[in-house]
């Protein structure tokens, strides 16, 4: 080989050389570094894909969710009845505890949500957060749900205080009762509710089948339109007379 010809060789390396780097410079240049969005900018996007619904959306940006995150996210879906937001949410945060799901329990109790109500009772719930759901699910004739509440252990014989109650220490059953919600009277019995209990205001769940006295009505507007459809058709199932035939014959 030549000198001349290995000058032309060394000549064509360095040229190419220096176009892989500017090349490879160039292609860094085209990628701008991920930058994790702030936690009011994550707060938004998150909440956006929960109002719409948009669960492909939630997925996507799954990997920005913290606890606080996902804890508010589990919140708002709830209230709707998303089940698929919460499922969205549960599938991609395996740090999530149960705990943070007890308001999104509470409210499938409150509002007849079945299938939320399943897949949170999967987890290992607070005592307190089951109590409370059976009570609102019983108050509301949501049969089906009290019926998971049930399967999930929780005390028929607890009581609550909940919103709107003049007295305390009322149970499950009273509170079926007093809203003539003959079918959860009958499954709370089943599982050994007790009618002879008294609540503070001294009234057995007979008393306040025989004088009920309902609990101020939720304003429409704030309840979301599943849980007012799930309302109107437990409301078409009330029956007193039923209901107070079931407590006199209970033991």
């Amino acid at each position: 080989m030549t000198r001349k010809t290995s000058d032309t060789l060394s000549w064509v390396l360095g040229v190419l050389c220096v176009l892989a780097v500017g090349f490879s410079l160039y292609r860094r240049s085209q990628k701008p570094s991920f930058q994790p969005p702030s936690a009011n900018t994550r707060r938004i996007t998150l909440l956006d894909a929960v109002q719409n619904n948009d669960v492909t959306a939630l997925e996507s940006v799954a990997h920005w969710q913290s606890n606080e995150d996902s804890l508010v996210i589990v919140t708002v879906g709830s209230f709707n009845g998303n089940t698929a937001v919460l499922k969205a949410v549960l599938d991609h945060n395996t740090h999530i505890m149960p705990p943070m799901l007890s308001g999104a329990l509470v409210n499938a109790g409150t509002f007849g949500y079945l299938d939320m109500a399943q897949r949170i009772l999967k987890y290992p719930m607070p005592t307190k957060s089951k109590e409370v759901g059976l009570a609102w699910a019983s108050q509301n004739g949501h049969t089906q749900v009290a019926q998971e509440f049930l399967n999930a252990n929780t005390d028929s014989n607890a009581t609550q205080t909940l919103s709107g109650d003049t007295s305390k220490e009322i149970t499950p059953l009273m509170r079926a009762a007093g809203h003539g919600n003959s079918e959860v009277v009958a499954l709370l019995l089943a599982h050994h509710a007790n009618p002879h209990l008294k609540s503070t205001e001294g009234k057995t769940a007979l008393d306040y089948a025989l004088h009920p006295k309902a609990l101020p009505p939720a304003s429409q507007a704030s309840i979301p339109k599943r849980a007012l459809a799930l309302m109107q058709e437990a409301q078409k199932r009330v029956d007193y007379p039923k209901t107070i035939q079931l407590l006199k014959g209970a033991k």
